[in-house]
């Protein structure tokens, strides 16, 4: 049965994600970072639960993004988070998670979607393709300034530098 979450789901959501996605975040702070925010709320997880136990076989959240096309904003949702259990592995969890979001998505008119997979191949069977390369810029410290300006005008950022960032972005 795939829903959106509820609250009642926070702890297997949390335990989902970090038998996904391991690492140093103890399950008390994944489970926070969880919980609904100004920018996303329990509509925009979907899980799948075991109908008889409720148990969570998997997640994903859905995100409202926009993407700039033609120097105009277009809105693009976001997917996230897709997690199975790796009880529930290979049973299509992801298959029915991803086909029930992108309905959604299509349902709610927004035209554009993307993800960042685990899987190029797995995502390709619904349409997914690279669309841009990854660049990754190795610096070494030592070649930026220090805070006095030594060697050029660079600064790390203050919060009061944002409006002018955003200009920037948006022009």
């Amino acid at each position: 049965m795939i829903r959106p979450a509820t609250e009642a789901d926070l702890d297997g959501l949390a335990r989902l994600r970090l038998e996904a996605f391991p690492g140093p975040m103890p399950l008390a702070e994944r489970r926070d970072r969880l919980r609904p925010n100004a920018r996303r709320d329990w509509s925009d997880t979907l899980v799948e639960a075991d109908e008889q136990t409720g148990e969570l076989r998997g997640c994903l959240t859905i995100l409202p993004y926009e993407i700039w096309i033609g120097g105009r904003p277009v809105p693009m949702a976001g997917i996230g988070g897709v997690a199975v259990s790796s009880y529930n592995r290979r049973q299509g969890v992801a298959r029915r998670l991803l086909t029930e979001a992108l309905s959604q998505i299509d349902r709610s008119g927004t035209a554009l979607s993307g993800l960042y997979p685990f899987n190029h191949r797995f995502y390709e069977g619904y349409g997914y393709a690279v669309v841009s390369e990854v660049l990754r810029y190795r610096i070494l410290p030592a070649l930026f300034p220090d805070e006095r300006g030594t060697r050029g005008h660079l600064r790390p950022f203050r919060s009061d530098d944002l409006p002018e960032m955003m200009r920037a972005y948006e022009n």
